[in-house]
């Protein structure tokens, strides 16, 4: 039996086939439509020798740069070049154009044309030599010059000038100088050619006015170091006066720290060089080389001043203890003779009329302080302050201090008050008690207890100038010193001379505010120390 095979056969859709022939007709017309008309010139710049860029303003066909190119230019390159879609120029980018009038075509993608003109100017040439500012360096400073026409006058440069150095010169960009920045040029017969770019040129003369040597031999600040402590001099005349070297630092080593002299002005000494502390001298030189010749006063805290003591015997014997005055009279206790003695101060003559005699009782005197009316005197058997009229005398019992015994004030020594509180040194204690002046209250909170942790156990008589408290200590011959409101100790201002002058026991205390006048219970006199008062 035979197989028959069947082909599948496609036929074309008449519907389908008429669209694709229409589609074909259409995109064949589409391609063949007409071609672009466009050939603007939408943007234009060039660019000179030195790479400046020149900008085209387009007005039409007419293009027209503005900026001029600097004279001598003879063409530029074409930078940039904006022009209509499918159009093309007959000139390129990095073409050559020269100056002055010129075309540039455009073609559209028709071949029609369009055709530009451009204009572009060259400067004038410059004529111009002028500087228009100058600037030199003499030593370490700069110097602007003032320019007169064609004179260039420079002022106060520094004494000793011999040559300077052409720091700034500012010409115009076109014209060019017989000298350039950093050229070396002397103080006298300089001149600077300027030529302009038409060749013209112009000579300034340059004058230089040096300043005559100063005379200036100042010291303007000294400071020196004793012990790692710094002490800033004043500068009176020719003396430099450094006060307030504590008495303990005499043998120490003492250093120039800083020394600030005028300006130019040289010294014999320099910054870390050691000094004496007597006989000092500082030579400045100036620039002139006129000399000055500086005495250094380097003076310890306390010094011995002689010639404010004198002699306080009087009768066979004395103890004298305590010690007052109101800066004319000065009132000492004779523990011995049971006897307020008075002095003139001044002239060191008695003044007996001003003595006072204490009434039966108060027959241990120690330490004397007044108000300047009322005398209190401590008795330090009784243990109790007795009160006098220091102008006629008179006791007066309603001022007594009777307190002390009950306080523990067991063995008073020296006193002192600021006029509202009044202290009393205790030497067995170790301690200076408070109380109130007026009520003759124990105020504790105003105690000083910190002389035994400094080593001041044997205190005997105080003074204070509200700032500084001052104990004398019979035991070391020495004054110790405590900040009057911290009560903490400030050792700088001890007077430790004590023993070398042979005050080996300390007891009364007073001060007018540069000297402090001290007892001893075995002298009959007074010491007198001079101090740096603040």
């Amino acid at each position: 039996m035979k197989t028959k095979i069947i082909k599948n056969q496609t036929k074309l859709n008449p519907r389908i086939f008429y669209k694709l022939v229409l589609f074909t007709i259409i995109l064949s017309v589409y391609q063949c439509k007409n071609p672009e008309t466009g050939k603007e010139l939408k943007a234009i710049a060039v660019t000179d020798a030195n790479n400046k860029e020149y900008n085209g303003v387009i007005a039409g066909t007419n293009i027209t740069f503005t900026d001029k190119v600097p004279y001598g230019t003879t063409e530029v390159n074409l930078k940039t070049l904006a022009i209509s879609n499918k159009a093309s120029a007959d000139k390129k980018i990095g073409d050559k154009i020269g100056v002055g009038t010129s075309t540039l075509t455009v073609s559209a993608e028709d071949n029609s044309t369009q055709s530009y003109t451009l204009t572009l100017n060259v400067a004038e040439i410059d004529t111009d030599n002028d500087i228009n500012a100058i600037v030199i360096t003499a030593g370490s400073a700069d110097f602007n010059g003032t320019i007169s026409g064609t004179n260039i006058t420079f002022d106060a440069l520094p004494y000793g000038t011999t040559q300077v150095t052409l720091k700034t010169l500012s010409i115009p960009a076109t014209a060019t100088a017989n000298m350039s920045v950093n050229d070396t040029l002397s103080i006298s017969g300089e001149t600077i050619t300027v030529t302009a770019q038409n060749n013209s040129t112009k000579t300034y003369s340059l004058t230089m006015n040096i300043l005559p040597a100063s005379k200036e031999k100042s010291i303007t600040a000294m400071v020196i170091t004793v012990s790692g402590n710094d002490f800033t001099g004043t500068v009176s005349g020719t003396e430099v006066i450094f006060k307030g070297i504590p008495n303990a630092h005499e043998e120490a080593p003492i250093t120039l720290k800083t020394l600030t002299l005028s300006a130019f002005a040289t010294a014999n000494k320099s910054e870390g060089n050691p000094l004496s502390l007597s006989g000092q001298t500082l030579t400045v030189t100036a620039q002139d080389t006129t000399t000055q010749t500086y005495t250094l006063s380097i003076n310890l805290f306390a010094q011995r001043n002689t010639n404010k003591e004198f002699n306080i015997e009087v009768g066979d014997f004395n103890q004298y203890l305590g010690l007052w005055s109101d800066g004319t009279t000065l009132w000492i206790s004779d523990n011995w003779n049971d006897k307020i003695n008075a002095f003139n101060l001044s002239n060191k003559v008695r003044e007996m009329s001003k003595d006072l005699t204490p009434l039966s009782g108060n027959n241990n005197l120690s330490g004397i302080w007044s108000d300047g009316t009322t005398l209190w005197v401590i008795d330090s058997a009784d243990d109790k302050i007795y009160a006098y009229n220091l102008s006629t005398k008179v006791r007066i019992p309603s001022e007594d201090f009777n307190t002390l015994s009950g306080a523990g004030n067991n063995a008073p020594g020296g006193l002192w008050s600021d006029g509202t509180t009044l202290w009393v040194i205790d030497s067995a204690d170790d301690k200076i008690y408070a109380y109130n002046l007026s009520t003759k209250v124990r105020i504790p909170n105003k105690d000083f207890n910190t002389l035994s942790g400094a080593g001041n156990q044997n205190a005997t008589g105080l003074w204070s100038d509200g700032t500084t408290l001052w104990v004398s200590d019979a035991s070391d011959d020495k004054i110790y010193a405590y900040n009057f409101n911290t009560q903490s100790r400030e050792p700088n201002k001890d007077f430790t001379l004590l023993t070398d002058e042979g005050n080996n026991f300390p007891f009364g205390l007073w001060s007018d505010g540069n000297t402090i006048f001290v007892t001893d219970i075995n002298r009959v006199k007074f010491y007198a120390y001079d101090y740096a008062s603040e």
